[in-house]
């Protein structure tokens, strides 16, 4: 093995433990109050994420090309369905436009899509894998950071009586 190639494996190793660092710091932390624009699928086209307060926040940073995303989307938009009073899911997707529209069009998706091409968004919640979940609890903290396939049915009932249910971290 040649040495550039081991130095690019080291740095890829340091990165990855950076933004699993950078992850663990962010629990129990305030969210940052993100300002989305280009909002798809939804009644507004911006807003801000302290626009929820009161309300438990799940970020899903997705992709179209991405089947664990695709695999984790019906549930996200059950549980915004059945729980539209006291949980705002909001996607993210690094996808362009016209290729989000048609995803939109032929999946029916009934969740709001932030189009992020610039990966501007990431910055607040670094990750390298999708899908990866962000929860924010009613009071605007950050509560867990994990895959969207990680959540289930009780998971989210828990989180919506402001108790925890224990999540893998995602690294």
């Amino acid at each position: 093995m040649n040495y550039t190639k081991l130095i690019l494996i080291a740095f890829g190793l340091l990165e990855t433990l950076n933004v699993s660092a950078q992850s663990s710091k962010l629990i129990d932390k305030p969210a940052p109050d993100i300002y989305f624009t280009d909002v798809l699928n939804d009644a507004k086209s911006s807003y801000k994420l302290s626009d929820f307060k009161g309300k438990l926040v799940i970020i899903e940073f997705w992709a179209t090309w991405c089947g664990h995303c695709i695999n984790s989307l019906p549930h996200l938009a059950k549980w915004q369905k059945k729980y539209s009073k006291t949980i705002k899911i909001i996607t993210i997707s690094t996808d362009g436009k016209s290729r989000l529209q048609k995803f939109l069009h032929t999946k029916s998706l009934e969740l709001p899509v932030v189009m992020d091409s610039l990966g501007e968004y990431r910055k607040y919640f670094p990750h390298f894998e999708l899908p990866h979940t962000v929860i924010i609890d009613q009071k605007g903290f950050v509560k867990s950071i994990t895959a969207g396939d990680k959540l289930n049915d009780k998971d989210i009932d828990l989180l919506i009586h402001g108790k925890n249910p224990i999540l893998p971290l995602k690294e």
